[in-house]
């Protein structure tokens, strides 16, 4: 069993996130629901990202168990947070964001011994209205 420490060193976070949508569209019309897409509208960032498989030795990763999206104003005040509990999910939509505004965004992974990963690289959007 891995120290949390050993283990902390161990877990890379190989999550690439990228911000897809931000729109001032105002259909709520799923473009399609088995892709997860759907139509942009006002206030929305949608993030995707790739799920990390290997610990930093080549190990593979076994025991994901959730997400941590980080975001904000500031690239250096990421002040909200939305923890996603299902390690399945690779996308996710911020409804309800202040419009006419640029969010920065960050992703971290958990494992089941709840230790999280460094942070992937920041991406921005300006969110239009």
């Amino acid at each position: 069993m891995f120290s949390s420490n050993l283990f902390r060193a161990l877990l890379l976070s190989f999550i690439t996130l990228g911000v897809i949508s931000c729109s001032s569209e105002t259909s709520d019309d799923a473009i399609s629901s088995k892709s997860g897409l759907f139509a942009n509208k006002s206030g929305v960032a949608t993030l995707n990202w790739l799920p990390p498989t290997e610990n930093t030795d080549n190990s593979t990763l076994i025991d994901l168990m959730e997400y941590k999206i980080y975001y904000g104003l500031s690239a250096d005040s990421l002040t909200e947070s939305i923890v996603i509990n299902n390690a399945g999910l690779t996308e996710l939509v911020i409804e309800n964001l202040n419009t006419n505004i640029k969010y920065y965004f960050v992703i971290t992974s958990v494992n089941s011994l709840n230790v999280e990963s460094i942070r992937s690289n920041i991406v921005s959007k300006f969110v239009s209205g």
